[in-house]
């Protein structure tokens, strides 16, 4: 369900159900049929993705550690705990270029 703004005052509408139709109430006195888009709302269209800051590497693989799929030197290591109270933790290893895990128990 979205939130519907008030086109005049721009504050949230509450909503209210009649004859089996949806409407926003504001504050302000404005009040209107809440469709699945109210008039003058512009649907945007996603941009195109891939272009930007982020490349395709993991920014959170900061722990030295080989990848034995790809050779590459940066891992991101992710403590999933123990299992039980007398177990070690299990340590899982994200290669930050190809994305291969390896699971690791106990001290890295």
């Amino acid at each position: 369900m979205a939130i519907n703004f008030c086109p005049e005052c721009k504050s949230m509408l509450k909503l209210r159900k009649a004859h089996g139709k949806d409407y926003g109430v504001c504050d302000c006195g404005w009040y209107g049929e809440i469709g699945k888009t109210m008039a003058g709302e512009k649907i945007l269209k996603s941009s195109e993705t891939g272009s930007g800051a982020l490349s395709s590497e993991n920014t959170f693989a900061t722990f030295y550690h080989e990848c034995p799929k790809c050779h590459y030197g940066k891992a991101e290591v992710i403590d999933l705990g123990s299992q039980r109270s007398n177990e070690s933790s299990i340590i899982i290893l994200k290669c930050g270029k190809c994305g291969h895990a390896e699971r690791k128990s106990g001290a890295i």
